[in-house]
């Protein structure tokens, strides 16, 4: 830090006829600080150098005047709350020869704590509201899902005027600002034009503003989210085939198909032990003939629950083929009631706008400013082919709709799902069902 303050009074003492007075205010801003030596003077009232009268020391600044008073040097820190202002010192400290150096108790305190009354300087914010009617309702609670991050703002930035002792003059506008013809509109244009000093809504932070205006924390987060209802497994799914998982698929064929050998095995068996009989047997159509197609009869009957008219009269048979139908009918029966559970199931695979983007869901999005703009100049491949192909295909009228309409297409009771994008809050605040989002 030493270097630093150093370096900066050089540049004080020596190039100071150069450089303008705006660059001169930018370097007086934190985070630099500076010390200025005065010469000695009688008049104590004397604190601020003749040479730094015409610069806007304001009151972010650090600049510390130090000022030979007989045989007691006096050191004070100066600054203005607004440029138009007087100037205000803080006594910092003495020294002399007795005392050496005696520091104020006040400089506890950092320069935030120290400098918060502001004595009624009016300071400008300006607030966005798409809706003409909420200037009348920003601290009364009524229609609070329009203009929502706006009204919830609104009393914590007024909190903080009262707290800097400050006056306030409101600007409202109609946008968060985008560059148009080459100049910026709306709050951003209000603050790249110096016309406000504070935004009091917050915006998206984006590249192109960053280099024209500051950013802080918004003390109140908000995020424009897909809503939708999941849809139901059969709109995204082939029921017929989710009872069961792809190996319980697979050990149930294996299974039917081992089967099949052993009723082929022993019916061949069968009718080689009973030879004397085979003209009798051949006469009793009750009797399963030892051939394929017969088998696959017998068990595809058994697995639809129905039957066959043929069977084995053998011992070793009929065990075979109880073995056979027990095996099919929990089969069936553990495959019935996933079905009937799987038809009243949501589907829970959208997790991602990648799934959101290769689902057959119908988009719809909140008509708002921002949304109309981010959407359209979307760089990031998933998002632009979401609005591409979801929110404004080619050849037809976006799908931008108001708040309620978007709200009454999600919970029509209707065979295609639908998504709405919109600010987290209000959709909620609208909705009497469950729904997913994603952000």
């Amino acid at each position: 830090m030493k270097s630093k303050i150093l370096c900066f009074w050089l540049i004080w003492t020596v190039p100071i006829l150069v450089l303008t007075l705006t660059r001169l205010r930018n370097f007086f801003r934190a985070p630099f600080r500076w010390i200025l030596f005065g010469d000695s003077v009688n008049n104590y009232d004397e604190i601020v150098p003749e040479a730094v009268t015409n610069i806007d020391l304001l009151i972010d600044s650090e600049v510390l005047v130090i000022k030979s008073v007989d045989d007691t040097v006096e050191l004070h820190f100066i600054y203005k709350i607004s440029p138009n202002n007087t100037w205000n010192t803080e006594y910092y400290g003495t020294w002399d020869t007795k005392n050496r150096f005696q520091k104020s108790p006040r400089f506890l305190e950092p320069t935030s704590l120290r400098r918060l009354d502001i004595d009624g300087y009016e300071i400008s914010i300006c607030y966005v509201l798409t809706n003409n009617k909420s200037v009348e309702h920003l601290s009364d609670g009524l229609d609070d899902h329009i203009d929502t991050i706006t009204k919830v703002n609104f009393p914590t930035t007024n909190h903080l005027l009262d707290f800097l002792n400050a006056k306030r003059k409101y600007v409202f506008a109609d946008t968060w600002g985008y560059r148009v013809n080459g100049t910026w509109n709306g709050l951003t244009g209000y603050l790249h034009r110096g016309e406000v000093e504070i935004g009091g809504s917050p915006m998206f932070f984006t590249m192109e503003r960053i280099s024209i205006i500051d950013y802080i924390a918004s003390p109140t987060p908000t995020r424009s989210k897909f809503v939708f209802q999941q849809p139901k497994l059969s709109y995204e799914n082939n029921l017929f085939l989710l009872p069961f998982d792809t190996t319980v698929w697979y050990s149930t064929v294996a299974l039917i198909f081992i089967i099949y050998l052993v009723l082929l095995l022993v019916t061949k068996w069968e009718w080689k032990k009973t030879s004397h009989l085979i003209e009798s047997r051949k006469k009793d159509a009750g009797v399963l003939r030892a051939n394929g197609v017969d088998i696959i009869v017998l068990i595809f009957g058994a697995a639809c629950q129905q039957g066959s008219p043929s069977e084995l009269k053998g011992s070793l048979g009929r065990v075979v083929m109880l073995v056979l139908f027990l095996t099919l009918m929990f089969l069936y029966t553990s495959y019935s009631a996933n079905i009937v559970a799987l038809l009243q199931s949501s589907s829970s695979h959208i997790k991602t706008l990648e799934d959101l983007l290769h689902s057959r869901i119908k988009f719809g999005v909140h008509d708002t400013v921002f949304n109309r703009y981010y959407f359209s100049t979307a760089t990031e491949p998933v998002r632009k082919a979401i609005y591409e192909k979801k929110v404004a295909p080619p050849g037809t009228t976006p799908r931008f709709m108001t708040m309620d309409e978007g709200v009454i297409q999600m919970q029509k009771v209707t065979t295609d799902p639908k998504l709405f994008v919109g600010q987290e809050q209000n959709v909620f605040k609208n909705m009497d069902c469950s729904i997913e989002k994603i952000v």
